[in-house]
């Protein structure tokens, strides 16, 4: 399923200034019906939650460095490849934040 968002901004006066259309396209687990992907209009992040291995993906293509945190800002793991193992986490919720071309951007994903 692929939900789509527009924003439009006005000024005082009501006219238009911006436009921005944003997508996510949500993964549906069949065997558990649960929406298993956080996204945005870039990055997919998948499956959430997750008991082993942590997806990354970017429509893009570019470079990154994916940092997981906990929930009291302290790094606990950095990587630059697609998939991370996050097996030897505790269960409970964490902050994945996205680091590329000069930007970062947070998610939360949840650890079974």
């Amino acid at each position: 399923m692929e939900l789509k968002w527009t924003i439009r901004a006005y000024d005082a006066t009501d006219s238009l200034q911006a436009n921005q259309v944003f997508g996510v396209k949500i993964i549906r687990d069949r065997a558990t019906g649960i929406d298993v992907v956080n996204a945005d209009n870039n990055w997919i992040i998948y499956p959430v939650p997750t008991s082993t291995i942590l997806n990354i993906s970017n429509k893009n293509n570019v470079s990154f460095v994916a940092e997981i945190m906990s929930m009291d800002g302290k790094s606990l793991k950095k990587s630059n490849i697609s998939s991370i193992d996050v097996s030897d986490l505790s269960s409970g919720m964490y902050i994945l934040m996205i680091h590329s071309e000069g930007q970062s951007k947070s998610f939360r994903f949840t650890k079974d």
